[in-house]
C-alpha cells in the first residue's frame, strides 16, 4: 500500500511539474491582461520561472524516485500514471477559473505548446525513473559500516 501511495504522489509532482508551466502558457492573454506587462516581459519571465519550476520538480521528482521506489520496475508506470491527474489539474483549473471576457481566448499556436509538453513528458519522466533506478548503490549493496560491498568481505566460518 505504500508502494501505491508514493507512485500516486510522484503522478501528482510531475502533473504538477507539467500543468503549471501549460496553464501559464495557455493564460498568458488573461496574464498579460491583469499584471499590465508588455508581451517581452511576460515571454521572459514565463521562461525563466518555468525553466526552474521543471529543474527543480524534476530534481525532487529524482530524489524521491531514488529513495521511495529504489531499482522496482514498478517506477516506470510513472510514465503513464500522470495523465489523469494533469487532466483533473487542467479541469479544475478551468473550472475555478473560467474564461469569461472574448479577449481570455488561447492565442493561436499554444495548442502546439500544449501538444509538445504532453508528447515530450512521458519520455522525460522515463528517463528519470531510469537514472534514478541506474544511479547509485541499490539496497544492501554497500554496507555502511566500513564501506566494502558484500563481494569483498571475507567468509565468515
Amino acid at each position: 500500500m505504500r508502494i501505491f501511495l508514493r507512485l500516486n504522489a510522484l503522478a501528482v509532482l510531475f502533473a504538477l511539474m507539467v500543468a503549471v508551466p501549460v496553464l501559464a502558457d495557455l493564460n498568458a492573454n488573461r496574464i498579460l491582461r491583469v499584471m499590465d506587462w508588455e508581451p517581452d516581459t511576460l515571454v521572459t519571465a514565463s521562461f525563466f520561472l518555468n525553466s526552474v519550476w521543471i529543474a527543480v520538480l524534476s530534481a525532487a521528482g529524482f530524489l524521491l524516485i531514488r529513495r521511495w521506489l529504489g531499482v522496482r520496475p514498478s517506477r516506470f508506470v510513472l510514465s503513464l500514471l500522470w495523465i489523469p491527474y494533469f487532466l483533473l489539474i487542467y479541469f479544475l483549473f478551468g473550472l475555478f477559473f473560467p474564461v469569461v471576457d472574448t479577449s481570455d481566448r488561447f492565442s493561436e499556436g499554444t495548442e502546439l505548446t500544449l501538444l509538445f509538453w504532453l508528447s515530450i513528458t512521458p519520455f522525460w519522466i522515463a528517463f528519470l525513473c531510469a537514472v534514478a533506478g541506474s544511479s547509485g548503490p541499490s539496497d544492501g549493496e554497500v554496507l555502511p559500516d566500513d564501506g566494502h560491498k558484500v563481494e569483498d568481505r571475507p567468509p565468515i566460518h
